[in-house]
């Protein structure tokens, strides 16, 4: 696999393919469309000529439904594979993030990428296994596991978003220290959250998301069996 910048000279037909994931109901969910021949596929348009690739992969999640994402970016190229009618093409991965706080009404699905792995063709598949990678590594170098909170969120809520993604259930007191120590991590807001037991406190997304902008989360551990 190559990293593949929009000035690239090739000669194949470039396919660009999104795995468009959030987190809801307690779960990592992918983004699913059906083709003109019924398979189940990524959201994926061929890059038409003078087109950049970013906006080839924001074409393909508008053609399926109208929630914008938070963070879109650049996975990597993946060898040619063989489309339908024979023809040779190569796949451009994409990673969007998509709040679930905007999850409007689609023509696709939201499903658990535990389902949607198998029922991928081979190259979609390995894009949606590079973005599962990549959105993992994002949570230990960046805030943007924030991106799939609420717009006011407790340490609770946010520790759910990463155990949905980690796959892993945290040691509560240990994740809480962690990213309420970590300056800068998490954006207070003076407000806290009451009902039965204890007040949660109450925090906010910063404006700066991005890996080169955000502070590292220092390491999480699991929770004892």
């Amino acid at each position: 696999m190559s990293h593949l910048q929009p000035t690239t000279a090739i000669a194949l037909p470039i396919k660009v393919s999104v795995a468009a994931l959030t987190v809801a109901y307690g779960e990592l969910l992918v983004l699913l469309a059906t083709d003109h021949l019924g398979r189940v596929v990524l959201p994926s348009r061929f890059l038409e000529p003078d087109q950049a690739l970013d906006q080839a992969a924001l074409g393909a999640l508008v053609d399926w439904t109208v929630a914008l994402p938070a963070h879109l970016s650049q996975l990597w190229a993946h060898d040619p594979t063989i489309e339908e009618n024979g023809d040779q093409s190569m796949t451009v991965g994409y990673l969007a993030l998509v709040s679930p706080n905007y999850l409007a009404p689609s023509q696709a699905v939201w499903l658990p990428i535990s389902e949607a792995t198998a029922s991928l063709p081979p190259d979609q598949a390995r894009v949606l296994s590079s973005g599962k990678q990549v959105l993992r590594s994002y949570f230990f170098g960046t805030a943007m596991a924030t991106v799939f909170c609420p717009p006011l969120f407790t340490v609770a809520q946010l520790r759910s978003v990463y155990e949905a993604v980690l796959g892993v259930r945290l040691e509560q007191r240990g994740f809480h220290r962690k990213v309420t120590g970590s300056q800068g991590f998490l954006q207070p807001t003076g407000q806290w959250r009451r009902g039965r037991g204890h007040p949660a406190e109450l925090f906010q997304r910063r404006d700066h998301l991005e890996p080169q902008t955000s502070r590292p989360l220092p390491p999480l551990y699991a929770a004892s069996a």
